[in-house]
C-alpha cells in the first residue's frame, strides 16, 4: 500500500510539472510579438515564474526526503533485525545456562554409582503422561536421534526413574520403576551381599524381599540398584524401606519401598547413554 501510493504522488507531480513547463515554453515563444498575444504571454510568464520555482522547491524537498526517509527506514530496519538477533542470542545463552544447570542438578544421582565411567546424561523434558495418572508410563522429547536406546535407564537428581521401552526418532516411552512390570535387583547401602528383587506395587510405591532370609529389612534402609539382570547400573539410588510385613503364606520377610523420586510432578529426567 505505501509503494502504490508514493507511485501516485511521483505520477501527479511529474504531470504538474510537464503542463507548467508547457505553458512556460509557448508563453515564452510569444511573449516578443508586439500584439495582444504576446502582452498575455509575457504576464503568464511573470504570473507562472514565482509557482513554478515554489513548486520546484517543493518538488525538490519531496524527492530529497523521500530519498531521506528511505536511507532511514533501511536503517531502521537494520536495526531491528539486528536487535532481534542479539535478543535471540541472549535467550540462546540463558538456556544453554540453565540446560548446565539443569542436567548439573541431574547428574547427582549418579554421584553414588559403583563405576560410572563411560557414562553420559542426556536430559529430557516430559511430554505426555500415557496413562491417567502419573504411575504409568511418560513420553520424553529424545530420542534415536541423540543416542537414546531401548532399555536405557532414566534418572532424576534424586535417584533412579525407570527405562526406556521403546524409542524413535524425537521421542523416547519410558516406564517407571514403580510400574508393576519392572522388576530392580538392589543392594543395601555398603553391603553388597545383601542383595533382593523389587517391584512395582502399582501403587507409586515397590515391593520386595531380600534374596536370603537371613538379612533382616529395617526401617529407613537405604537401597541402591545392585547391577545384575544387565538393566540398571551398580549404584543408582531407589529409595528407604518404610514398611516390613511377613508374607502369609511363606516366612519370607516383605517389605515396602518408598522411590527418592517424585513422580507426582515431575518434567524433566536424564536418560543414561553408554
Amino acid at each position: 500500500m505505501k509503494d502504490n501510493s508514493l507511485i501516485k504522488k511521483i505520477t501527479i507531480s511529474a504531470a504538474v510539472l510537464v503542463l507548467l513547463l508547457i505553458l512556460i515554453l509557448s508563453s515564452y515563444l510569444l511573449k516578443d510579438q508586439d500584439t495582444v498575444v504576446g502582452d498575455v504571454a509575457g504576464s503568464i510568464i511573470t504570473t507562472v515564474q514565482k509557482p513554478v520555482a515554489w513548486a520546484g522547491d517543493k518538488m525538490s524537498m519531496f524527492f530529497t526526503g523521500m530519498l531521506i526517509d528511505d536511507g532511514v527506514e533501511k536503517k531502521l530496519d537494520k536495526l531491528e533485525k539486528e536487535n532481534e538477533r542479539l535478543k535471540l542470542e541472549l535467550m540462546q545463552d540463558r538456556m544453554n545456562a540453565d540446560q548446565l544447570e539443569e542436567l548439573k542438578e541431574l547428574s547427582t544421582s549418579l554421584n553414588t554409582m559403583s563405576d560410572p565411567s563411560g557414562y553420559k546424561l542426556q536430559a529430557a523434558d516430559i511430554i505426555s503422561y500415557n496413562d491417567s495418572d502419573v504411575l504409568g508410563t511418560f513420553t520424553i522429547d529424545k530420542g534415536t536421534e541423540v543416542g537414546i536406546q531401548k532399555n536405557a535407564v532414566v534418572v532424576a537428581g534424586d535417584g533412579l526413574v525407570g527405562k526406556v521401552i521403546k524409542t524413535e526418532k524425537g521421542f523416547s516411552l519410558v516406564s517407571p520403576m514403580i510400574d508393576e512390570s519392572n522388576k530392580i535387583g538392589f543392594v543395601y547401602k555398603d553391603h553388597d551381599a545383601d542383595i533382593g528383587l523389587l517391584y512395582g506395587d502399582g501403587s507409586g510405591a515397590l515391593e520386595g524381599a531380600f534374596m536370603d532370609n537371613k538379612y533382616k529389612p529395617e526401617e529407613g534402609m537405604a537401597l541402591y540398584t545392585s547391577g545384575i539382570g544387565g538393566v540398571y547400573p551398580a549404584g543408582i539410588p531407589i529409595g528407604k524401606i518404610k514398611e516390613v510385613k511377613k508374607a502369609k503364606e511363606t516366612a519370607e520377610t516383605m517389605f515396602t519401598v518408598a522411590p527418592y523420586v517424585e513422580f507426582d510432578g515431575m518434567k524433566k529426567v536424564a536418560v543414561i547413554l553408554k
